[in-house]
C-alpha cells in the first residue's frame, strides 16, 4: 500500500486533535494501516497522546512522547517520527499552529511527500480565526515562511454545548470564503455527535466524537500542591 500522509495544522481551539483522532479512527475501521504522529506541543491538555489506549484498541499507531518527556512543550521531534514518516499506509502528523508547533513541523517538511496533503482546521468563532480574512492570512502565513502550503481546510464551526444547525452554516460560510480567497477546497464540515439538523450541502460531513478533555474534567484529577496551596492563600486574603 503507497504511503499517503495527512498534515493537520491549527491554533489553540480549532479541534485539530479531535478532528485528527477521528480521522485515524474511521481510517482504521475501514481496515487501512494507520499512523498518527503526535507533534502537538502547543497545548498541555488536548493532545493526541492522551487517549493511547482508544487509538490501541482500535490498531492506530500512536507515535508521540513517552515517560518524563510526554508533556514536554519543546520543540522535540523524538527520533521515531522520522522512522514513522516513511512507513506505509496512511499517516496522519497532528501538529500545533502557533510559532513554536510550526517550528516542529519545519524539522520533519524534508520527509514529507510533495502529494502531502496540509490540512488548515478552524473554528471560526475563536477570536483568532473570526473573519475570512484572518484564516486567509493563517493559512498564507504558513506558506511565506516556508513552512507548508494549505491544500485544505476543515469547517469546525462551534460554540460548545450551544452548537445548533444555525451557528454551524454561519461558521461554515465564512470558512468557505476564506478558502475562496486562498483558492483551495473545504475538504470536510466537521460536526459533533448527534448531527444537528439542516447541515450545509457541498462538502462531506465528517462526523466527530469528542474524545479530549481537560484534566479538570477527569474523575480522578485533582489540583497540583503548589496550586492548591496558592488557591488556600488566596481564599485566605479574600477573607480578608
Amino acid at each position: 500500500m503507497r504511503r499517503r500522509v495527512e498534515v493537520f495544522i491549527g491554533p489553540f481551539g480549532s479541534g485539530k486533535t479531535e478532528v485528527a483522532l477521528n480521522r485515524s479512527l474511521l481510517l482504521a475501521a475501514q481496515g487501512v494501516a494507520v499512523t498518527l504522529i503526535d507533534l502537538d506541543i502547543v497545548d498541555p491538555f488536548f493532545r493526541a497522546r492522551q487517549v493511547r489506549e482508544v487509538l490501541a484498541q482500535a490498531g492506530v499507531s500512536l507515535v508521540a512522547p513517552e515517560g518524563e518527556w510526554a508533556e514536554a512543550d519543546l520543540p522535540l521531534v523524538i527520533p521515531r517520527v522520522f522512522e514513522a514518516l516513511q512507513r506505509p499506509g496512511c499517516i496522519l502528523l497532528d501538529v500545533g499552529g502557533e510559532a513554536q508547533g510550526a517550528l516542529v513541523l519545519r524539522q520533519v517538511r524534508a520527509l514529507l511527500p510533495e502529494d502531502a496533503e496540509v490540512y488548515l482546521v478552524v473554528n471560526p468563532y475563536r477570536p483568532a480565526m473570526g473573519t475570512a480574512l484572518r484564516i486567509a492570512e493563517m493559512g498564507q502565513a504558513l506558506e511565506a515562511a516556508g513552512i507548508v502550503t494549505v491544500t485544505a481546510l476543515v469547517s469546525v464551526p462551534h460554540l460548545g454545548d450551544e452548537t445548533g444547525a444555525d451557528v454551524v452554516r454561519q461558521g461554515h460560510a465564512v470558512v468557505c470564503a476564506a478558502a475562496a480567497l486562498l483558492g483551495v477546497p473545504v475538504r470536510w464540515l466537521a460536526v459533533r455527535e448527534p448531527l444537528p439538523g439542516s447541515l450545509p450541502s457541498g462538502t462531506e460531513i465528517l462526523p466527530l466524537r469528542l474524545y479530549m478533555r481537560p484534566p479538570w474534567e477527569e474523575p480522578e484529577w485533582t489540583a497540583p500542591a503548589q496550586a492548591s496551596r496558592l488557591g488556600g492563600a488566596q481564599r485566605g486574603q479574600d477573607r480578608h
